[in-house]
């Protein structure tokens, strides 16, 4: 958003409670001409009728919102403006983190740090960032899976691909889905080993390239369509 320097209220009203001049308030600060990414946690919203703080209110359940509104609040007269671009769900930080942790950890990585030290004022683009820094590592380090058929290996990927992805697409971080999804396709190159002919090769790689061309959104799909159809049994097809 970008504001004019001036205080505002954003409320959220809720199927499951009802009543008029109620609603789940938290207040925010703006920045005269500044774009500007306002986070408020579901939790610190508080129950306020007529104006006034109710007390002994159940906390939100933001499953129940139905309706998302903003108030003047600073009770001075004149002229005012805010600019909304965006408002969507987030997850904090510490979720992705474990995520990359846990997807590092089954494609082979351990070892290697990419915490951000301080929260992203993007959250797309770091997490982006830092997983198609993986890919590069994937790609600067032939690594092997031992102890079960490379088919079974690749539908592993594919179904953990798909489990960190969903929810991050789910979450609006469409590029971080895509790069999570495009991180799978790469590490599938490399488990197929010389198993993997390199005309399955070249498949794969030619559908990460023309993915790469596409905004955010539709990348994801793209690259989650190549998933679904090595989960869907075509494993095999790939291998040489």
């Amino acid at each position: 958003m970008r504001g004019d320097g001036r205080n505002y209220i954003f409320d959220a009203r809720v199927a499951n409670m009802r009543v008029m001049a109620g609603s789940y308030q938290h207040k925010f600060d703006t920045k005269d001409g500044e774009w500007t990414t306002i986070r408020l946690p579901f939790a610190d919203f508080k129950f306020h009728y007529f104006g006034r703080l109710m007390e002994n209110v159940d906390a939100m359940e933001a499953r129940m919102i139905d309706s998302l509104g903003v108030t003047l609040a600073d009770y001075n007269p004149g002229a005012f403006e805010l600019e909304i671009r965006d408002i969507r769900g987030y997850v904090e930080g510490d979720v992705y983190d474990d995520r990359l942790s846990k997807l590092s950890d089954q494609l082979g990585l351990t070892g290697h740090s990419d915490r951000v030290e301080e929260a992203p004022s993007d959250t797309s683009g770091v997490y982006a960032g830092r997983l198609e820094r993986l890919s590069s590592k994937l790609e600067d380090r032939a690594y092997t899976l031992v102890d079960a058929p490379h088919a079974s290996r690749v539908m592993e990927v594919c179904a953990l691909a798909i489990d960190r992805g969903v929810p991050l697409f789910n979450h609006g971080q469409h590029a971080a889905c895509a790069s999570v999804y495009e991180v799978a396709l790469v590490s599938i190159v490399h488990l197929g080993g010389d198993e993997l002919g390199e005309h399955a090769r070249m498949m794969i790689w030619d559908k990460v390239e023309e993915g790469r061309h596409m905004n955010a959104r539709d990348r994801a799909w793209y690259y989650r369509r190549v998933l679904d159809e090595l989960m869907r049994g075509h494993v095999n097809r790939f291998m040489s």
